[in-house]
């Protein structure tokens, strides 16, 4: 199956797993050493993991944007998979993964309009 990397630079690219267990290897990682799940979206009956580290030096900061939802720093190349509701691993695309992302992106600045307008409402009256 298929996965992203998320290089440091922001950079996407497939890469495939082997075994799940491993995926600090994807990202090019000696060890597991503060490598975890970083992130999860749940999205219809999938979800996506966002796999990295969240500690490292400045100049391994990644700089791929996120969505609104994720303020953190992370470091390093990151990697995300795809489960089905019953935890397999499903192949994930770049184009795939980047109509999830832009999707969410749009709901979430749909959604914080809404709340924008609520608030002007109620101030004004």
């Amino acid at each position: 199956m298929n996965s992203i990397i998320i290089e440091k630079n922001g950079c996407l690219k497939n890469k495939l797993i082997k075994q799940s267990d491993k995926l600090y290897i994807l990202c090019n990682y000696r060890n597991d050493n503060s490598f975890q799940n970083l992130y999860n979206w749940n999205f219809k009956n999938y979800t996506y993991e966002l796999y990295g580290k969240k500690n490292g030096r400045i100049n391994f900061k990644n700089n791929y944007i996120f969505m609104n939802e994720i303020q953190e720093e992370y470091y390093g190349n990151l990697c995300i998979i795809k489960k089905d509701k019953d935890k397999n691993i499903m192949d994930l695309t770049i184009e795939e993964w980047n109509n999830f992302h832009m999707s969410t992106i749009k709901n979430n600045n749909v959604i914080m309009d809404e709340i924008e307008l609520e608030k002007e409402k109620y101030i004004s009256e």
